[in-house]
């Protein structure tokens, strides 16, 4: 809340971060009462998607558009977050929601390119290539369990990044940046907004796209970004209430957004099939 705070009273953040940061903090600070009863879904009437209704209203987006989800298995997602709200309504653990709604409102301006070249930007200080090589044993660790991630990454993307020894990150070469800014553009907007979001909470792209291609599962990519947190419990001890509650909540946030990445990408492709059938038609 303190780095929010900073960041709204900054005289070089933009208006809309001030009024994104603003609504944050109303939101986190004012909790807000259940106020329905009952959860539903129903087919637009347009047929281009579902509606997610409280009482047999729709529910709307912050800004005010009526939310229509193209995909039922994202809908049914949604809509079990607001089932499962208690007494109070935690808009902070309604994941699917959040996701969904930035992507509709879109406050921050983004754009697929903006997107893109935020991920490829923090590849070059992806978790997983940093290792450390004044604690051998946590350094013969990471050889052990973070290089076949990287070996898939680089066969898959036909890339060559090599894991980073020194101190200052190295930049992405010409050519690998060529061909992952090529895959990352293709990607549908909503897909790079669960990838941004599941790449935040475990700072790695690399086990992010793992995750997000099938590679690893989520839980695997979660045990990964954690190693070397896991490695000083092990050496420490471990405070139960701080770091199982953690973990936990980053690993609901990380599977959210892969699975909010792959239903989108699911219902664009769909899309791109009709399309195509309907052009074949005619």
């Amino acid at each position: 809340i303190l780095l929010l705070n900073s960041v709204a009273m900054s005289p070089v953040a933009s208006r809309t971060t001030r009024v994104c940061v603003r609504h944050w903090r109303s939101m986190s600070t004012q909790p807000i009462k259940r106020f329905y009863k009952e959860v539903s879904i129903a087919e637009s009437e347009c047929g281009g998607g579902f509606h997610i209704t409280l009482d047999r209203r729709p529910v709307k987006t912050p800004s005010g558009s009526r939310v229509t989800v193209p995909e039922m298995s994202l809908a049914l997602a949604m809509a079990d977050e607001w089932a499962n709200q208690k007494q109070t309504i935690l808009p902070n653990r309604m994941h699917f929601n959040s996701l969904f709604n930035t992507s509709v409102d879109n406050p921050v301006q983004h754009t697929i390119e903006s997107l893109s070249s935020e991920l490829l930007f923090h590849i070059e200080s992806d978790a997983i290539l940093s290792r450390d090589t004044e604690t051998p044993q946590l350094l013969k660790d990471q050889e052990t369990l973070w290089d076949p991630v990287l070996s898939w990454f680089n066969d898959d993307f036909g890339t060559s990044i090599q894991p980073n020894y020194e101190l200052l990150f190295q930049p992405l070469s010409p050519e690998d940046h060529e061909k992952l800014s090529f895959y990352l553009s293709s990607l549908p907007f909503e897909t790079l907004v669960g990838l941004q979001f599941a790449s935040g909470n475990v700072k790695s792209v690399i086990l992010t796209l793992a995750a997000f291609r099938g590679a690893i599962c989520a839980d695997e990519a979660m045990k990964l970004s954690r190693l070397e947190e896991e490695f000083q419990i092990q050496k420490w001890g471990n405070v139960e209430w701080s770091h199982d509650v953690a973990r936990a909540d980053t690993c609901s946030r990380f599977a959210a957004g892969i699975l909010f990445a792959t239903m989108s990408g699911e219902s664009h492709k769909m899309k791109q099939t009709d399309q195509s059938q309907l052009q074949q038609a005619s």
